[in-house]
């Protein structure tokens, strides 16, 4: 009597239900000798074994002894085992605001084949669960821009191969913290991301505007000046491109030269506890910058030049501004007017007319 040929597929997969390993066996007619679609002798059977680890933890030493086939014959350097994909997780990214991340420290470095295959990223999800957009390369690097205005924890699927027919997939999760807006008047509208930034304040100033407190406001250097000026929220930080956009302690976009706003308007309204660098101030019709209850307002590499109000006019609070230069001309008020402040204003050169 012949005897059946069979070949040994193993599957493993992680799992995270509390209990045990349960390893799961099926067979599938691989060759069909004499095409009769039953099982023969001359025929070669494929066995699958799925291992699910269900304890919530790695589990070492595993051990499956079950390999008796009456009647079988199993072909040589048949075994196989599928990649396991492990979860991911990544801290740090920043809302509107594209996150990159290198093969060295992507996806499949917790990633293995006990076969010592070599491992790849074959599918993903180009869409998160939260809408945002994924690109994965096959070395296990990837991009990621979160939806518009999202913060909170975000997740997407991928899926590895070892080359030979055996998958795994796994969940990447990431969190989202702060959020920056970007403007950039040198180009059409967009939704405010860093890739597609919005080109004027419209969609930041007065009621049901997206951005929020604590939320950080970055200028390109843009076209020309970006015309009327801008109202804060409490806690957010306008940075303009003079100075890099540094969130979190990383640095997204490096210094480059400084935009100017207000041309046409006042400069910029504060809240309370604002931050305002890296840009130039034309106010051709207004103040430059003005507050009430400031709390702490911290202002540098700025330079204002207001026409018809006056340059700084900030009234109660704790100051930690230091200008390039203020200049002040044709106010109808005090060109430079600072109430009930406390902390330190440095003007490093100006005049007020």
């Amino acid at each position: 009597m012949k005897r059946l040929i069979f070949i040994l597929f193993l599957t493993l997969l992680a799992g995270r239900l509390a209990g045990q390993v349960a390893p799961k066996m099926t067979s599938t007619l691989q060759v069909d000798a004499d095409a009769n679609s039953r099982t023969n002798p001359g025929d070669t059977l494929r066995y699958t074994i799925t291992f699910t680890n269900t304890s919530g933890t790695n589990l070492l030493n595993v051990q499956f002894n079950n390999l008796s086939f009456p009647n079988q014959t199993l072909v040589g350097g048949s075994i196989k085992t599928t990649p396991v994909a492990r979860p991911d997780t990544y801290s740090g990214v920043v809302g509107n605001t594209l996150f990159n991340v290198p093969s060295t420290s992507g996806v499949l470095t917790n990633d293995s084949d006990a076969d010592g295959d070599l491992i790849s990223v074959v599918t993903f999800s180009p869409t998160s669960a939260q809408g945002g957009t994924v690109i994965v390369t096959n070395n296990g690097g990837f991009s990621f821009s979160p939806a518009v205005g999202y913060t909170g924890t975000d997740t997407f699927v991928y899926t590895i191969s070892d080359g030979n027919g055996g998958t795994n997939s796994s969940v990447v999760t990431l969190t989202i913290g702060n959020r920056v807006w970007y403007v950039n008047n040198a180009g059409v509208n967009g939704d405010g991301r860093q890739s597609t930034p919005f080109n004027s304040f419209a969609s930041l100033n007065g009621a049901g505007d997206v951005d929020g407190t604590n939320d950080f406001i970055y200028l390109f250097p843009g076209s020309g000046s970006y015309g009327a000026g801008l109202v804060l929220e409490s806690d957010q930080k306008l940075i303009g491109a003079g100075l890099a956009l540094v969130v979190g302690g990383a640095t997204i976009i490096p210094a480059g030269n400084r935009p100017t706003l207000g041309l046409g308007g006042a400069g910029v309204i504060c809240s309370t506890n604002n931050t305002i660098q890296g840009l130039n101030i034309t106010a051709t019709a207004g103040k430059g910058i003005a507050g009430t209850n400031v709390g702490t307002l911290t202002v540098s590499s700025v330079m204002i030049a207001a026409t018809g109000g006056a340059a700084l006019d900030v009234d109660t609070g704790t100051a930690a501004i230091t200008l390039d230069s203020a200049f002040s001309t044709n106010s109808t008020v005090d060109g430079l007017r600072l109430n009930a402040l406390n902390g330190t204003v440095t003007i490093n050169g100006g005049l007020v007319v």
